[in-house]
């Protein structure tokens, strides 16, 4: 097994007998792909370790995403839409282009991102009847949705990009807050549909999909 992994035998000597020492996450990896641990497992032995558990990255069309696109469209009623790690919009229901009042697919594919429309409107008659906290809130819940992105260059242009475009984004992010809301009430103003209050849900599905799932459920009058 030490061989294997490529560490010393003392050492994974004591590994086995739970020796208080630090181990480093390379070293945690390479075990894992020894012992053909799942990545539940292997999140398993990350935590035990004290360190985060390792990015899986992006899995494009996988079962999961599959699963989430057709989900969406499922939903007649309720607007929904599905976004990768940065937040760029994939795909996305009837419902939703309803309600962000334009057809998507006509929207420049480097503003169709939740987070752009969240903070610049650029493209949709819809408005936060609270716009300085709802930014709060997606700027943090960004913040730690894209935490193991730190360091990728799509990422850090994406960032700039806002900082340059949003003085919200300017003010917010250099606060390194951080949310993770799931799920929560936002109250909106259309420009042609009116007052509108909506529970969103964000949903993932853990080991295999690489989207997110956005949806907002109607709230009764």
């Amino acid at each position: 097994m030490a061989q294997l992994a490529a560490i010393s035998c003392s050492w994974y000597s004591w590994l086995e007998q739970g020796r208080q020492m630090q181990v480093s996450e390379q070293v945690l990896a390479a075990v894992a792909d020894v012992l053909r641990l799942t990545a539940e497992e292997r999140d398993h032995v990350f935590a035990l370790a004290g360190h985060p558990p390792p990015d899986p990255g992006p899995c494009p069309d996988s079962a999961e995403d599959r699963a989430l696109r057709r989900m969406i469209h499922q939903l007649p009623d309720a607007p929904a839409y599905l976004v990768d790690r940065r937040w760029n919009i994939v795909d996305w229901n009837e419902a939703a282009a309803a309600l962000f009042g334009t057809p998507l697919d006509e929207v420049p594919v480097e503003d169709r991102n939740a987070l752009r429309f969240a903070l610049l409107g650029r493209h949709a008659p819809l408005r936060f009847v609270d716009p300085v906290r709802s930014a709060h809130l997606h700027v943090a819940q960004f913040r730690a949705d894209t935490a193991l992105l730190i360091g990728d260059p799509e990422f850090e242009a994406q960032v700039e990009d806002l900082l340059r475009d949003s003085a919200l984004f300017r003010a917010l992010w250099p606060l390194r807050e951080v949310h993770r809301r799931s799920a929560g009430s936002i109250a909106y103003r259309h420009d042609v549909l009116g007052p509108l209050r909506f529970d969103f849900v964000a949903t993932t599905v853990d080991h295999g999909a690489s989207l997110r799932m956005h949806t907002f459920l109607p709230c009764p009058s």
